[in-house]
């Protein structure tokens, strides 16, 4: 039971979630200008949330129990130092020769979600006009951009000590995606 002992599996240590909305000051309020330079608002959402807890599994059964989560022994500190460059964290984000399969039926010392894969940040943002058309209608135009800063957030590495690309990440977020729009309001 105490080798069970651990991290949840949605456990992340921070989670830092701000916004802002701002109105764009416009030095011309009425006139043919306003219509191009009055009425924009900038928002944004930025998160920054650290890695998931993960185990790192053998891939076959060591423990000889048919079933259940199997885990591996740890022999040496497996984080690399911080700072490395993203192509070094995806090639290999843990020291993986500290990793080893149990001995056959022994229960090896790696605790429950005792490792923790690479955190992420992310803005999102939008630029967007209201235009007043009559009394009642009026028309809004909206740039938004997912992934604004086109940061490549890293996945979680490969945890199966089996695998040819045990400790290698093999993925990323989605690029920047933009997209355009136009509503009318009436």
């Amino acid at each position: 039971m105490r080798g069970d002992y651990g991290p949840a599996d949605f456990d992340r240590r921070h989670n830092f979630v701000t916004s802002f909305l701002a109105d764009i000051p416009s030095p011309w309020t009425q006139g043919p200008a306003s219509w191009f330079t009055h009425g924009w608002r900038l928002n944004g959402i930025y998160q920054y949330i650290s890695g998931a807890s993960l185990t790192v599994v053998p891939g076959t059964d060591t423990v000889l129990r048919g079933a259940g989560t199997q885990r591996v022994d740890i022999r040496g500190n497996p984080v690399l130092p911080s700072g490395r460059s993203l192509n070094d964290q995806l090639s290999g984000f843990w020291n993986i020769s500290a990793f080893a399969a149990g001995a056959p039926g022994a229960f090896p010392n790696e605790g429950r979600n005792a490792l923790y894969g690479p955190g992420q940040y992310n803005l999102n943002m939008s630029l967007f006009k209201t235009t007043k058309m009559t009394e009642r209608a009026r028309a809004e135009f909206r740039w938004e951009l997912f992934n604004a800063l086109n940061h490549p957030n890293p996945g979680n590495p490969v945890t199966t000590l089996n695998s040819a690309t045990f400790g290698k990440i093999t993925s990323t977020t989605a690029p920047r995606i933009m997209q355009v729009g136009l509503k009318i309001l009436f």
